[in-house]
């Protein structure tokens, strides 16, 4: 399995979230604010790549595409916490900077009570708040690791000539 939630008896509502494309292990995660800031830390490094704009293949995101994504992810998911729970406004992120912006003003409010405020609806099972927290990260995490795999296809494609002529493939 690529990814998936597993659900051990002393599981939060919702369950455990793994995957094993990525590594990411929601039992793991210390401090939710900080690492999901270092991933648009990381996201706006990406950015500034020359490849940003282009597709490694035509089926999978330029970087540009990616983090679009990702900036939608988020004002969906911090709009999911913020129903469940009154944290914050409506997350109205429209760029990287606006979307990190909006997580770290909920997310660090996501304690106590509010972490197991319900969510129903979206997903085939009910979720708590702090699993939609816990999965933004990991949604977010992977999608650095996707631009690096397309940054590092891109890259294979500009090597000159027979570049792997004599290993013996």
């Amino acid at each position: 399995m690529a990814y998936g939630w597993r659900e051990p008896a002393d599981a939060p509502l919702g369950g455990v979230e793994l995957c094993d494309e990525c590594g990411f292990d929601a039992r793991t995660v210390a401090d939710e604010p900080a690492e999901l800031d270092q991933v648009f830390a990381h996201l706006e490094r990406l950015l500034r790549h020359s490849y940003r704009e282009l597709r490694p293949e035509p089926e999978i995101f330029s970087a540009v595409e990616y983090v679009g994504h990702c900036v939608e992810v988020t004002r969906g998911l911090l709009g999911m916490i913020t129903d469940v729970t009154g944290i914050g406004p409506q997350d109205e992120s429209v760029d990287l900077a606006s979307a990190r912006a909006a997580s770290a003003r909920v997310l660090p409010a996501l304690t106590g009570v509010w972490r197991d405020a319900r969510h129903t609806g979206t997903y085939s099972h009910d979720v708590s708040a702090g699993w939609i927290a816990r999965h933004l990260l990991h949604d977010l995490s992977h999608h650095v690791l996707d631009i690096r795999r397309g940054y590092a296809k891109l890259a294979l494609a500009d090597l000159p000539g027979d570049w792997d002529a004599g290993r013996g493939s």
